[in-house]
């Protein structure tokens, strides 16, 4: 018997048509794809970001509107024309004066009056008249300024009625304060002098360069001085005046000539220590006929009274 031997055929490798079609198709699939989602990106994000950069939209300038000119016109009023009034001589105190102040002695002439309220004619620099005025010479030198002086006695004027005041102290001048002041009328302005010098003369000559009221008026002095050491020791002062006068120092009462009378004279003592001194003195004219006021002193052991003149010792004067 014989045996066969068989041998196996070899098969031909064939590529399958519709496989291969799979996969084309599939390719072109999946590129479509990536192209679409491609678009898609480029679409969302990078065009819109690069719209971001656009330029803004140009800007439109305005013409400025063309100038305007206003006119304004201002409405004229009618002024209607109103009397003058005129301001009584009794209320005229103290007049603006800028003048020497050597001394109350080297007095001017003025003689004045206030009508019903105390008599009198009214002269200015020798013209008499009644009713009438001359006018006040320009270099008048007298007592009083209202120009500011340093190192003077600075005085406040006092008006008062007819019998307005017959002490400047209390208690009928028996007292420590002056009380006689309060019922005068107290003017704006004060005056300055360096000396308190006025000899007793005619009230019709008034108080020099003070007021135009002869009579029923008190000044107010007070002065602030350094006393140097050379010349600190006790002195005496002495007070003429017509009607009362009153001299403090340091607060303290040195002297008293109160009351209505005529010139008379009081002295009193006080130890000048070196330092800051303040000198007061309350002076007023009650009715007529006479008038004055002066202010001497000495140091105690020496023969001969002299004026208080300040400006003797304004070359010790220091800033305290």
């Amino acid at each position: 018997m014989a045996i066969s031997t068989l041998t196996p055929k070899k098969q031909s490798k064939k590529l399958n048509s519709t496989l291969l079609s799979v996969i084309v198709v599939s390719g072109l699939l999946h590129l479509i794809l990536i192209v679409v989602l491609g678009g898609i990106t480029i679409v969302e994000y990078i065009l819109v970001d690069d719209a971001e950069f656009e330029a803004p939209d140009p800007i439109i300038q305005e013409e400025p509107p063309p100038d305007m000119k206003v006119k304004i016109k201002l409405e004229k009023k009618q002024l209607n024309a109103q009397p003058l009034k005129l301001q009584a001589i009794s209320q005229i105190a103290i007049d603006d004066l800028s003048i020497d102040l050597p001394s109350m002695a080297d007095s001017f002439t003025v003689n004045s009056g206030l009508g019903s309220g105390g008599g009198g004619s009214m002269r200015f620099g020798g013209g008499i008249g009644s009713g009438g005025m001359a006018p006040r010479f320009p270099d008048i030198k007298g007592f009083g300024t209202t120009s500011k002086t340093e190192y003077a006695w600075e005085g406040t004027v006092y008006l008062f009625k007819e019998k307005g005041i017959t002490y400047l102290l209390d208690d009928q001048g028996k007292g420590d304060k002056v009380i006689g002041l309060r019922n005068g009328r107290r003017q704006g302005k004060e005056i300055y002098n360096y000396v308190l010098n006025l000899p007793e003369q005619s009230f019709t000559k008034g108080f020099p360069g003070v007021t135009d009221q002869f009579e029923w008026f008190a000044i107010d002095f007070e002065l602030d001085l350094f006393w140097p050491p050379e010349l600190a020791g006790n002195y005496e002062f002495k007070v003429q005046s017509d009607d009362g006068a009153v001299l403090f120092i340091d607060r303290k009462i040195v002297l008293k000539n109160d009351g209505q009378h005529a010139m008379e004279t009081a002295t009193g003592t006080y130890n000048l220590e070196m330092g800051k001194r303040k000198f007061r003195l309350a002076y007023f004219q009650g009715p007529k006929t006479e008038i004055g006021l002066i202010v001497e002193y000495r140091k105690v052991g020496e023969g001969s009274w002299k004026l208080f003149d300040s400006r003797e010792l304004i070359k010790y004067q220091i800033d305290f």
